[in-house]
């Protein structure tokens, strides 16, 4: 499977999206909708912006009973998700992404394919305040009220490149939100980790082409 590659500078300088427009098609509370299913897959990947995927990804529950998102290996079962792009009036984003010069980038939510009750999240807020922590991608009910809490379920997807990363707000008018990079924790198997400051890690999520 070959992806393309992307820099996660230079996803963060183009990062300036359009506002959110009219809310339509599949309500799910006022201010949130989603669209229908763009896409659905078992095989997510995961790899650096360069080189593209080279990880499976699968589920597991690990020994607290935590619901995370994990390398496809040492009893993790398979992850079957649906991509659908989202709008939030809280968050100020629309479904209708924006088109730039390295592709097309669009916002939303990974559901789990067998349960739409249920999505892909960061599990922590991770607050500007605590620039060096860091929390696992989960799964987790997936909430409908459009508040504060869109920020941890919502993805930024590089369309053309088939890629995607968690959400983080900053500071900057221009550019409100960016993308959170990705690593693997040393557990066994591997989990996926997320957080605002990790030097080095130009990581991301992929769906297949």
């Amino acid at each position: 499977m070959l992806f393309a590659h992307f820099s996660l500078v230079i996803i963060a300088s183009i990062f300036g999206f359009a506002l959110a427009g009219p809310i339509n098609l599949v309500e799910r509370s006022s201010g949130l909708s989603c669209k229908p299913v763009n896409e659905n897959t078992n095989e997510l990947g995961y790899g650096n912006f360069f080189d593209g995927a080279n990880i499976t990804l699968g589920k597991k529950y690990d020994e607290h009973g935590q619901w995370q998102v994990t390398q496809l290996e040492d009893g993790a079962e398979f992850l079957s998700v649906n991509i659908r792009y989202c709008s939030s009036a809280y968050l100020n984003i629309s479904d209708a992404g924006y088109s730039h010069n390295y592709g097309y980038v669009n916002f939303g939510k990974v559901f789990l394919a067998e349960d739409d009750r249920k999505c892909l999240q960061r599990h922590e807020t991770l607050p500007s305040s605590e620039p060096n922590r860091h929390t696992h991608i989960t799964i987790e009910d997936c909430s409908n009220v459009d508040d504060s809490s869109q920020l941890k379920q919502f993805w930024y997807f590089d369309t053309i490149r088939s890629a995607f990363n968690p959400l983080m707000k900053t500071s900057n008018k221009n550019t409100p939100y960016q993308p959170m990079p990705v690593f693997l924790s040393d557990s066994t198997p591997p989990a996926v980790l997320t957080s605002r400051t990790r030097s080095g890690q130009e990581n991301s999520l992929f769906f297949p082409q």
